[in-house]
This record gives structure tokens, C-alpha cells and sequence, in this order.
């Protein structure tokens, strides 16, 4: 069925929210993090809505006391926001939809989860359930509305499309839409934006992360979030890209309290060849080669996970910045490649 392959286009949208989140929240930890306001009243609570014209998804996040920053994304600009919360996924998953209905961007408060893995997959997309109020909430995520993707005690996420064009129903979907070659709908033709929203809570723990990642760019383009060749995505001269690697993701933040970048690569070559080309690569650029350990242990106040990471670091320092390179296998003879620079911390 058509309408199969525009679910499935959306959970690698909502995969590719996920990336993006988890990216600037190291960029974000850098910095104080945001703190999820619970119980107070919120601006469209105080503030008749008259008053302040139509509330946009970026309204809701800055009401609930996260702080935007803007990132460059293949090509794409975007937002994200990290910050914590005493409230449980759940719970979050509640006060946001309320929040968005109060902002008419949702029409009413979903209760059920679209998909039922513990990361969105394909195969849920493909795997459609019958019921009807799941019916309708695919409609209103392709419509702009915000609507549970994954729904647990430990956590959430929510996430929907800003299309061209609204639609009523899934023949109005498989009619109106543009199509590619092959007659099957084309989302990236037809998406003018998106939003996704996750929070995880693990168990024993007493706050929630909650991350947010939203488009901004009345210019957006879907194909540069899953293929940054669609956007000539500039490349960074402190960082080349290794042989046989094709670059899957650039993140670049653009606050000047940021000014971090990441490229991450996919390589059939392995993790030796690719360390051999960097330390050759970067030495030639008056980088000097410095101990992973210790590039790790002044970055771990910032990001205490890292000292956890399974995988093969390689740092680099010259004056007052570093550049991290960081190689891990992600399937059978394919390795990622995942490189970081920016000011190191004081």
C-alpha cells in the first residue's frame, strides 16, 4: 500500500529528530542546561491567545522554560533544546500535548502509542493496525500535529509532519500528494517542515531528559536531513573526510556560545586504514596528536558518558581546540566514523 511507504519515510525522519537531538544535547551540556517549568502557569495560560497571535511550536518549548539554539543540519536550519525534568515521560508526553492543543496545534490530547518498538522501525510502519483512532492520529502527525510515536513509563517520544498541503483522510493523502517516478507518494516532496519531541527516563533514575528538534527554514528540504550530497553541505577544512567514507550527517551549532561541529562518516575501510590516514592527515595540518584519555577526562565533566563509550578514539589539540575522532563497527564490514571539534573546555 502506498500510504506504508509514507509511514516509513516518517519513522527515518523521526530516527533522523532522534540524531539531531542527541548531537546538540552534547553541544547543549557544554552549557547549563534548561529545566522543564511543571506546574506553572504557562504563557498561554496568563496571556489571552488573542493577544499574542498564533502560538508556534517554538512558543511551547520556550513556555515550558527550554532554551532554542540553532544548529545547521546538512544544509537545513534547525532547532534543539535539551533540558531535564522532575515529571516522568509519561507525564511529559501529557503536558506537552495539553500545551499544544491550548496553542491549536494539536486538536486533542492522544493517549495511544502509533508504533510499539522500543526504537521507531520500519517494521512498524509497515505492520498498520486497523483501529480507527490510530487512523486518525496517522492523519493529524501528517497534518502538522504533534502525536506519541512511542509511549512508555521510560519513554516517549512525539513527532509529526508540517505539510504543503493539509489533508482529511489517507485517500486524500494517496491522491493529492506529489509522487515520485515509481507512483508511490514522495514525502520529501510534499513536507514543508517537522517536529519531534522525545523524553527517557531510565529506571532508578529521578529526572527525565527531554530533547526537542524542530525545522525552522521556510526553505526546507527532507532529502538533505537523510542525504547531505542533496545539499552540498559545505566542508569543514579542519576536518577531511577519510578515504572511501561518505558523509552522512553534519551538525553545526550556530550560536556563537557553541562553536562546535560534527561530521560523521560511514567506511567499508577498516578502523586501522582510518586511523592511519588522521594521524598522517592532521599532523600535516599542525594538529598534534594527544592522548585520547586525556582529551576524555576534560571533556567528562561536561559529558560524563563519554568515559563509557565502546570504541577507538583518536584526539588531536592545536592552540585552544581540539578534534576528536571517534570510531566504532555499526554492522558487518561498515565502520562510523564520527569526528567533533571545537574550543576545548577551561
Amino acid at each position: 500500500m502506498n500510504f506504508q511507504s509514507v509511514l516509513i519515510n516518517l519513522v527515518k525522519l523521526g530516527l533522523c529528530g532522534a540524531v539531531i537531538a542527541g548531537i546538540a544535547s552534547l553541544f547543549v551540556i557544554f552549557s547549563e542546561d534548561g529545566t522543564v517549568r511543571d506546574a506553572e502557569a504557562d504563557l498561554f495560560d496568563v496571556i489571552p491567545r488573542s493577544a499574542l497571535g498564533k502560538p508556534t511550536f517554538d512558543d511551547v518549548i520556550a513556555s515550558s522554560g527550554l532554551e532554542a539554539r540553532p544548529y545547521d543540519h546538512n544544509g537545513n536550519m534547525v532547532k534543539s533544546a535539551v533540558g531535564v525534568s522532575e515529571l516522568s515521560p509519561t507525564a511529559l508526553a501529557q503536558h506537552y500535548q495539553e500545551q499544544f492543543v491550548k496553542a491549536g496545534i494539536n486538536s486533542k490530547v492522544y493517549d495511544q502509542s502509533l508504533f510499539t518498538h522500543e526504537v521507531l522501525s520500519v517494521e512498524d510502519a509497515i505492520a498498520i493496525d486497523d483501529d480507527e483512532a490510530l487512523e486518525r492520529q496517522r492523519i493529524a502527525m501528517l497534518n502538522g500535529e504533534v502525536v506519541p510515536l512511542r509511549l512508555t513509563d521510560e519513554h516517549v517520544a512525539l513527532g509529526g509532519i508540517v505539510p504543503h498541503e493539509s489533508t482529511g483522510d489517507i485517500e486524500e493523502i494517496l491522491n493529492n500528494w506529489r509522487k515520485n517516478p515509481h507512483g508511490i507518494v514522495d514525502l520529501d516532496e510534499n513536507m514543508a517542515g517537522f517536529r519531534y519531541l522525545e523524553a527517557r527516563r531510565a529506571v532508578g533514575e529521578r529526572q527525565t531528559t527531554v530533547s526537542a528538534t524542530w525545522s525552522v527554514d521556510q526553505n526546507f528540504d527532507a532529502r538533505r536531513s537523510h542525504n547531505p550530497r542533496q545539499a552540498a553541505a559545505r566542508p569543514d577544512p579542519n576536518v577531511p573526510a577519510c578515504i572511501g567514507c561518505s558523509r552522512v550527517n553534519r551538525l553545526a551549532a550556530l550560536d556563537s556560545s557553541e562553536p562546535y561541529v560534527l561530521n560523521h562518516f560511514e567506511t567499508t575501510e577498516s578502523i586501522d586504514n582510518t586511523e592511519y590516514f588522521y594521524r598522517q592527515a592532521m599532523t600535516e595540518r599542525g594538529w598534534s596528536l594527544s592522548e585520547a584519555s586525556d582529551i576524555l577526562r576534560r571533556l567528562e565533566p561536561h559529558v560524563p558518558y563519554l568515559m563509557g563509550l565502546e570504541g577507538d578514539f583518536l584526539s588531536f589539540e592545536r592552540g585552544d581546540r581540539f578534534l576528536t575522532i571517534y570510531q566504532v563497527p555499526t554492522a558487518p564490514g561498515k565502520i562510523s566514523v564520527i569526528t567533533m571539534e571545537g574550543e576545548l573546555p577551561e
